[in-house]
């Protein structure tokens, strides 16, 4: 396969080239490049007016899965890095259940490695993001010496924060390992009950709705970009797109999560689900834990709308706990 690029403005910082160059490229792989190449190819590009050069990188991306893939999942997010020119990014790690354990990140590099741009995916130093325990996984080159702790009270008082003694310890890391396995069986269900959900229902969506969603995703993109030092109209000049196309590369992704997030607030109003101040302080004091400040404090950040907007969000994820039970009872 070979694929010829012409009259595009070829940047290359580790070769500081930035010029207009024709690109030769055959099997994956850039065989030349010169001002001008005349040679047959399978495919011939005009790229006259657009920039070609390293794929863009993401350091802080989230796909939402697992847990929250009605807003977003590892295929939707893989392909609208790769519209945007992306084709390295990294995942965080505040996913339900959060990834903090080797099961839920093999899960993760398992699935993520089928998508057609390099995903890297981080993971929490601290289980649930709690801040409270540090596991590090590293390559051990060679082995000098071996010696093994004895696994008594001493030991467990040790590597556990909380317990004092060894049946203390298996007690704790029982439940953990419980705790972990219930929460990635839980969004896993979770994510089939929504989308299974979401495939009976029958909604017709205005067109001006769709619009609007995908002005948001974009909107959201560019907010990101520009955190990384690069504006909108710098992106469109390297990747040759337009606002106007982007939007109707959104659009099938705006489709599906607005009949997601529909299908789940007609949950909320036929169940007559409601959250309480009371229930909302205590979401709030969770995630204050977890950016480790007063509650109080964050509260100064969030206005009413903020609060409105979290409120319908824990709705929401009422909805989806609902049609799970529902779905396992049946």
């Amino acid at each position: 396969m070979t694929i010829l690029i012409k009259n595009g403005r070829l940047i290359n910082p580790s070769e500081n080239l930035d010029k207009v160059m024709d690109i030769f490229v055959e099997d994956g792989i850039i065989k030349e490049k010169a001002e001008s190449i005349e040679k047959q190819a399978d495919t011939v590009i005009d790229a006259a007016g657009c920039y070609v050069m390293p794929g863009l990188i993401d350091l802080h991306v989230h796909f939402r899965d697992p847990g929250l893939t009605y807003k977003e999942d590892i295929e939707t997010g893989s392909k609208a890095a790769a519209k945007g020119g992306f084709t390295s990014v990294i995942c965080m790690a505040n996913t339900s259940p959060v990834v903090d354990s080797l099961p839920v990140l093999k899960d993760l590099i398992d699935r993520e490695k089928n998508e057609d741009i390099r995903i890297f995916q981080a993971a929490a130093i601290s289980c649930s993001l709690k801040g409270k325990e540090a596991v590090f996984k590293c390559t051990v080159h060679a082995i000098r010496a071996k010696e093994l702790p004895e696994v008594d009270d001493e030991f467990a008082s040790d590597v556990s924060e909380k317990a004092e003694t060894l049946d203390a310890y298996r007690a704790e890391v029982k439940a953990q390992i419980k705790e972990r396995k219930e929460n990635e069986g839980k969004a896993k269900k979770e994510d089939q009950a929504v989308e299974q959900a979401v495939a009976n229902a029958e909604i017709d969506l205005p067109e001006p709705m769709v619009d609007l969603q995908a002005k948001q995703m974009a909107d959201d993109f560019a907010r990101r970009i520009m955190q990384q030092g690069l504006s909108v109209e710098q992106y469109f000049q390297f990747t040759g797109l337009s606002e106007e196309k982007m939007m109707e590369e959104l659009k099938p992704q705006a489709e599906k999560r607005i009949r997601t997030r529909l299908v789940l607030e007609a949950i909320v109003a036929a169940e007559n689900i409601e959250v309480s101040d009371e229930r909302l302080d205590e979401e709030l004091a969770k995630m204050a834990e977890s950016y480790k400040m007063e509650v109080e404090k964050l509260k100064e950040f969030m206005g009413e709308n903020e609060k409105k907007q979290m409120k319908e969000d824990i709705a929401v994820q009422d909805a989806v706990t609902l049609i799970t039970e529902a779905a396992v009872e049946e």
